[in-house]
């Protein structure tokens, strides 16, 4: 199961890495798939996000994805008790999962957008990937860290 554990972190760590790496494309101006990034309500964006907001974003994504990789490696147990790694991967992992089922309007599996961009693009790609980045990081939580 272990390897099960790792190999999911590890995907989900080179998925986190590219979805952050998009994130710094929009924030020096990028268009592409722009249309499908923000949740729409009566096909008005519910928010314009600032570059400063979306570099924040980006950093956050592919922190956590070089957290999943380092679990996946074992590179951090020298330096934290297996508690607080075991915590953080599975506070992640909630988190993901929460986003996956979303806010029964907007976001997640449940979402009420319609058939907008983002609504389409959220229960095509977006939700599964967010449950499948949660699930790795329960896994990770449950079989993978002592």
């Amino acid at each position: 199961m272990r390897g099960l554990a790792d190999a999911s972190l590890m995907l989900g760590a080179a998925i986190l890495v590219i979805a952050a790496l998009v994130h710094f494309y929009w924030a020096a101006d990028g268009r592409t798939c722009l249309a499908t990034a923000v949740p729409e309500a009566s096909e008005r964006a519910l928010f314009v996000p600032s570059s400063a907001a979306t570099i924040a974003a980006g950093m956050l994504v592919g922190t956590v994805g070089l957290i999943y990789a380092a679990v996946a490696l074992d590179l951090l147990s020298p330096w934290l008790p297996a508690v607080a790694i075991r915590a953080c991967v599975g506070l992640i992992g909630l988190v993901f999962v929460a986003r996956a089922i979303g806010d029964f309007q907007h976001v997640g599996v449940f979402n009420r957008g319609g058939d907008t961009g983002f609504a389409r693009a959220d229960r095509l790609y977006y939700s599964p990937l967010c449950f499948f980045l949660g699930v790795s990081g329960l896994l990770a939580t449950a079989t993978h860290i002592p």
